[in-house]
């Protein structure tokens, strides 16, 4: 599947019209065999394949998971405008569309990755102390050396010409701590007739590289 029409046809033909004129920019999708990260330039899906691994190490290239829907359990598929869950429910797939309402607060959570490498305009991330791995579309050239609660980060040039992302320690921070990449989300927020506020849905937004001076 090359593009989010072909998506849609394959998982969930009948809801073709609900998701008719929004776009979107990422996708994220959960297989038995491992996390998959999509982007969206149009209606064309980008991903990495296999034979685009060759000529990297053996970690990224063994990271490889291929986007079969024998395989998929779960896609979020989202950007500013909405949020597409499509989930497999025994030999069927469910979707759900989430939208902004009116009142809205930000949030951001911290993806696995204390350690960056590059591949092309994306980045593989492993995780020290998790054991995990994927490979994001982020392009590491674009995260820029910044400081970050009492961390400071600079990018170092490989022989191989690989830029590789080092965290400098200060304070009592260590490496593990650093962990560059982050999704944004919407809290969408609704009030009872007393005033009082709950969540009535969370979405994914954006998938970013942290911010300069963010918290993590």
């Amino acid at each position: 599947m090359k593009s989010l029409s072909e998506i849609i046809q394959h998982f969930i033909p009948d809801q073709a019209s609900t998701i008719q004129g929004l776009t979107f920019k990422w996708l994220l999708a959960f297989a038995i065999d491992g996390v998959i990260w999509g982007k969206f330039d149009a209606d064309r899906l980008i991903m990495y394949e296999k034979s685009d691994l060759q000529g990297y190490n053996e970690a990224i290239q063994a990271s490889y998971t291929p986007f079969r829907s024998e395989t998929l359990q779960q896609m979020l598929i989202f950007g500013e405008q909405a949020q597409l869950s499509i989930w497999r429910d025994d030999d069927q797939w469910g979707s759900h569309i989430i939208r902004d309402s009116a009142n809205i607060i930000d949030e951001t959570q911290i993806l696995w990755g204390t350690h960056a490498e590059a591949v092309g305009d994306w980045t593989f991330l492993t995780d020290g102390n998790q054991g995990m791995h994927h490979l994001i579309p982020l392009d590491l050239a674009t995260c820029n050396a910044q400081k970050s609660n009492g961390v400071a980060y600079q990018i170092e040039q490989k022989p191989n010409g690989q830029r590789q992302f080092k965290a400098k320690l200060q304070f009592e921070r260590t490496e593990a701590d650093w962990r560059p990449a982050q999704l944004v989300l919407h809290h969408s927020i609704e009030f009872d007739e007393h005033g009082i506020a709950t969540i009535r849905a969370s979405r994914y937004v954006d998938l970013r590289w942290q911010t300069q001076g963010a918290e993590v």
